[in-house]
């Protein structure tokens, strides 16, 4: 079953913000997502300069420069279990 959003719109980032102890994710079909970032504990170590270094990648997840850990769209809807839907970046070495 694809993953998709109401009026059978697949759901697309456009904006990330974190305002006080939040993360507030835009999409582009006018929703916001909004979660307390104690969930994403690899965001919430970092200061709020190194959190605005992200990348959105294929409208659907996020990369930030200074974590190693790669974010889907999904981990944010399904907020129950986000240690399990967070996937860790192997390090090159």
């Amino acid at each position: 079953m694809p993953f998709e959003g109401f009026y059978h719109i697949k759901p697309s980032i456009r904006k990330v913000r974190f305002p006080k102890g939040r993360i507030i994710i835009e999409l582009m079909d006018g929703r916001v997502i909004s979660a307390p970032i104690d969930n994403f504990p690899g965001l919430k170590k970092l200061p709020l300069s190194k959190r605005s270094k992200y990348q959105i990648v294929n409208d659907q997840g996020l990369l930030f420069r200074y974590c190693d850990e790669v974010y889907d769209l999904r981990d944010f809807i399904n907020l129950d279990q986000p240690q399990i839907q967070i996937h860790k970046m192997r390090k090159a070495g």
